[in-house]
């Protein structure tokens, strides 16, 4: 078993293997991009969060649902807030929470990038400028069409019911 061993810890493979883990950093690497994905997770719940308003989904089905799988003193803080979240549609919320999650994912992103650049010693890289430029005008465009169609989406609910006032009238 001993030779096993030192033959396995002899072998070319794994010392090049082992050379190139450290001199990529992926310990350091694989910290930070678990950071930004894990900061990136509250910007989406949010997301959801936001988004379930519009969906007109029926909160008593939902409050009867968590009634009956949470305890007791549990129950009472997340009905109010769940009540809160389904009640309320805040377009201002979901703006920022988008902006935040873009922020959080393009970081994810670039530190998977610089790290798999140093684990394979790829020097020429994109100008940092030029990237970071690229990358928000790609999330503004976004945005702001996302942003539009939450606004037609107000204009039509808010257009619809005038409409059915008025005909009610």
């Amino acid at each position: 078993m001993k030779n096993l061993i030192e033959k396995i810890l002899a072998s070319r493979r794994l010392n090049d293997f082992m050379f190139f883990y450290k001199s990529a950093e992926m310990n350091l690497s694989s910290i930070a991009v678990a950071y930004y994905l894990l900061l990136s997770l509250f910007p989406v719940l949010m997301i959801v969060g936001n988004i379930l308003p519009f969906l007109h989904l029926d909160t008593a089905v939902i409050l009867d649902f968590l009634q009956d799988n949470l305890p007791h003193q549990l129950y009472e803080t997340v009905a109010n807030i769940v009540e809160s979240i389904l009640s309320k549609p805040s377009t201002g919320l979901l703006s920022v929470s988008v902006l935040t999650g873009f922020w959080t994912f393009s970081k994810a992103m670039t530190s998977l990038q610089m790290a798999m650049n140093k684990a394979y010693e790829v020097s020429h890289h994109r100008d940092f400028l030029v990237s970071q430029f690229f990358l928000d005008h790609c999330q503004f465009c976004d945005y702001s069409i996302s942003v539009c169609r939450c606004g037609f989406i107000d204009i039509w609910s808010d257009r619809a019911c005038q409409d059915l006032q008025v005909h009610q009238v």
